[in-house]
């Protein structure tokens, strides 16, 4: 399935970035829930990223029960393929997400029961853009701590390469391998005594001359291309540079949060439908 990405005209009075993808709605093999068995997804999670983009979770849903006994199957849905069983261990991306659970007695399904898991950055990362060179800062993360240096370019902003690395008291880095009028995409890894965890995402564009350009909006996280009936369908938008989301393509009931971006939503037919996202 293609993802299309847009950067809207420059010479728009307000800059912004539109994403357009499509998203898959799959209608789930029991459509009749049952007040019995019962599902638990567990308790809500708030996690540091240890991944460039994401966390990997592990969901628990050991909790769930079925009243007369019988063994149960579970079904997990959520901003990954569905998987199964108990307490699986899931790839989350950066960013709040519902995930649901439902479970089987094999005769009748469970209604969903669902848990938030929010993946947050392990520190803020800022970025100064000047001639011919990017200066990235942070807050120090402790002592003797070895920094790693990725980059991207905003037409393929999930591509991050490392580029450097530092054990900067001053928790600092500039990059020179940059060009005038590109849009670069950091974030900086820090190596905490065997523990990893990572930045904020930010962008900058290096210029010629006295005055920094404006500079447009970019999106940096993968949507969300899959979803089920009766399933809360959630997509949180990142972008570097955002001051509002919105959408201006979308399917009946779907919303997005105009501060945070977080998309959500719950079809209630089976087909593929439209999205088109514009930051600004």
């Amino acid at each position: 399935m293609k993802i299309y990405r847009r950067l809207s005209s420059i010479i728009d009075p307000v800059l912004s970035t539109v994403l357009v993808f499509l998203v898959m709605i799959l209608t789930l093999s029991k459509e009749a829930y049952a007040a019995e068995p019962v599902a638990n997804a567990g308790a809500d999670q708030i996690q540091v990223k240890t991944q460039l983009l994401s966390f990997e979770a592990v969901l628990n849903g050991v909790e769930s029960y079925d009243t007369d006994g019988n063994s149960l199957t579970y079904q997990w849905y959520g901003p990954f393929d569905p998987v199964t069983g108990p307490a699986p261990a899931v790839s989350v991306p950066e960013g709040r997400y519902t995930v649901s659970l439902l479970v089987d007695d094999g005769m009748t399904m469970s209604l969903p029961d669902t848990t938030t898991i929010e993946i947050i950055p392990c520190f803020s990362l800022m970025a100064m853009a000047r001639d011919r060179r990017v200066i990235l800062g942070w807050s120090p993360q402790g002592s003797n701590i070895l920094y790693e240096i990725y980059r991207s370019v905003a037409s393929d902003p999930g591509n991050f390469v490392k580029i450097g690395e530092t054990t900067s008291e001053h928790s600092a880095y500039v990059d020179y391998g940059v060009t005038n009028d590109t849009t670069y995409l950091y974030i900086v890894k820090a190596n905490l005594q065997g523990r990893n965890c990572y930045s904020s995402v930010v962008s900058g564009q290096p210029f010629a001359g006295h005055s920094a350009p404006a500079v447009n909006p970019v999106i940096y996280s993968s949507p969300i291309l899959y979803g089920a009936t009766g399933i809360i369908y959630n997509y949180d938008v990142n972008a570097t540079g955002a001051q509002h989301y919105s959408l201006s393509v979308f399917p009946y009931g779907m919303t997005i949060d105009p501060a945070t971006g977080l998309i959500a939503w719950i079809p209630d037919v089976a087909g593929t439908f439209d999205v088109t996202v514009e930051v600004k």
